[in-house]
């Protein structure tokens, strides 16, 4: 918790995954580098992202990030719940995935370093990605990180992308889990 938490703080509660999405990914991340013998893919799927992916889709309004500054206390309360620490640690997960764990530490550091002792906004972290991911050339993003990750942490749920193979066109929209919406019948057991 230290590096964000401590070191560079949310500028308000509503960005309260910066600190904990980090906190719960580098656990796992330090874990396996402590113990390299535990598989990070196996432990992570298994107590973050498949949990998390069942609490997303009972929770399908719920954003990670909220662009309102909630000032009720109540609402500042339920943003530390389950879905906020393992959902921001997918992201986190995720985001470190796709460009790289190499540029990823490039870019946390960049950031760390410029709001160490300060407050920062997510913005702030996509801003120092993006200038890590810009200058290397031999990185391709079909959009700029803010757009990317701002579908995942703005929106509730998690977007389903559609591709179709023959036109090459890319669709997203919000994933249902149809089957558990429409089931009625109930367990015994």
């Amino acid at each position: 918790h230290q590096w964000f938490g401590n070191l560079v703080t949310m500028d308000w509660w509503n960005d309260i995954w910066l600190n904990e999405g980090f906190a719960t990914y580098f656990e796992y991340l330090c874990s396996y580098y402590i113990e390299p013998n535990v598989s990070l893919n196996k432990a992570f799927t298994s107590n973050v992202l498949l949990p998390m992916l069942d609490m997303d889709d009972e929770m399908p309004f719920w954003s990670l990030s909220d662009k309102e500054e909630a000032k009720e206390t109540d609402s500042l309360y339920e943003r530390f719940n389950d879905h906020t620490y393992q959902k921001g640690a997918s992201i986190v997960r995720m985001l470190s995935s796709f460009i790289s764990e190499k540029l990823f530490i490039e870019a946390l550091n960049s950031y760390l370093n410029e709001f160490s002792f300060a407050n920062a906004v997510q913005d702030d972290l996509w801003n120092h990605i993006q200038k890590v991911v810009d200058q290397h050339t031999d990185l391709q993003l079909p959009a700029p990180v803010k757009v990317i990750m701002d579908s995942w942490t703005c929106q509730g749920g998690f977007p389903l992308l559609t591709v179709n193979l023959s036109t090459g066109n890319i669709s997203q929209e919000q994933f249902y889990d149809e089957k558990d919406k429409n089931d009625t019948s109930t367990s015994n057991n």
